[in-house]
């Protein structure tokens, strides 16, 4: 069961990421709301949804539990594979925390350069979105009775992935539908055949379905 790996020292670190996270948060938010406007906001969407259907990609597709360093991670998408809706029975720390842990060293980077502006409004945007990305997802797969009325609301509008969205990624092959912010990207990804041409930049991926039981 994957949901044995999940262990008191994973839930310590998650908290930890958690906090780090937070504080350089509040560094780059100051030369953020310097540069605040329209499409800073609008770009920074963009790029945390492509950033996370990459990063999906990457991990629904190639390594194991068993991978070095990203092992943790791809438990996790491996278990939601299996179960979808576990993650719902999921806390905010175990749902939100993987997600903190790729901006950070970006996030210490922007800090340590005096970034501001426009272009530290669509950082700071793309990398508070990213770390959402994974309670978004989470909402996707909540009963509606469960999510709040402005989750509803935001799910309807586009703002954010719904579930009629995201139940496109759970059908075989599980190819498609990586972007599980709110999915603007997907259509011109998927268009452009993006995910299969970048297959065949890394390495031609052994089948979904056999990489879950494997896993």
């Amino acid at each position: 069961m994957l949901q044995s790996g999940y262990t008191p020292g994973k839930r310590a670190f998650e908290k930890a990421t958690l906090v780090v996270f937070a504080c350089t948060w509040s560094v780059l938010a100051p030369a953020a709301w310097e540069g605040l406007g329209l499409v800073p906001l609008v770009a920074g969407v963009l790029c945390a949804d492509f950033l996370v259907g990459v990063v999906h990609w990457a991990l629904d597709t190639y390594g194991t539990v068993d991978t070095p360093l990203a092992g943790k991670l791809i438990r996790s998408f491996r278990e939601h594979h299996i179960h979808p809706t576990a993650m719902c029975s999921h806390g905010a720390v175990e749902v939100s925390a993987d997600n903190c842990i790729i901006p950070l060293p970006f996030m210490a980077a922007a800090a340590l350069c005096g970034l501001r502006g426009p272009l530290a409004c669509m950082f700071l945007c793309t990398v508070t979105l990213v770390a959402l990305a994974n309670q978004i997802h989470q909402w996707a797969h909540m009963p509606a009775a469960r999510r709040p009325s402005v989750v509803r609301l935001l799910q309807s509008s586009g703002l954010i992935l719904g579930p009629k969205q995201h139940a496109r990624h759970h059908l075989p092959p599980h190819d498609r539908g990586y972007c599980i912010l709110n999915g603007w990207c997907d259509p011109a990804l998927e268009w452009l055949g993006f995910w299969r041409r970048l297959e065949k930049l890394v390495a031609a991926p052994p089948r979904v379905d056999d990489m879950l039981w494997k896993s």
